[in-house]
C-alpha cells in the first residue's frame, strides 16, 4: 500500500496530460459524494454570480 506522499510524488512525475487524466478520474470518482447543490454553487462562483457576504449584510442592515 502506498502512502499519500508516495502517490503525490508519483503524480508529480507524470507528464501534464497524464496528470489531467488523474484529475478527471478523481473528479469522476468523487462526483457522487459531492452534493449537487455544492457543485451548482461552485459553477455560480466560476461564472461570477456571487455577492460579497459583508456587502450583502451591510445592505440588509441599512434602513430603506
Amino acid at each position: 500500500m502506498s502512502t499519500l506522499a508516495e502517490i503525490e510524488e508519483a503524480i508529480e512525475k507524470l507528464p501534464p496530460d497524464a496528470r489531467w487524466q488523474v484529475l478527471e478520474h478523481t473528479r469522476n470518482l468523487l462526483e457522487a459524494e459531492i452534493p449537487a447543490s455544492f457543485r451548482q454553487a461552485m459553477q455560480e462562483i466560476g461564472r461570477g454570480e456571487v455577492v460579497e457576504l459583508d456587502a450583502a449584510l451591510e445592505a440588509l442592515e441599512q434602513p430603506e
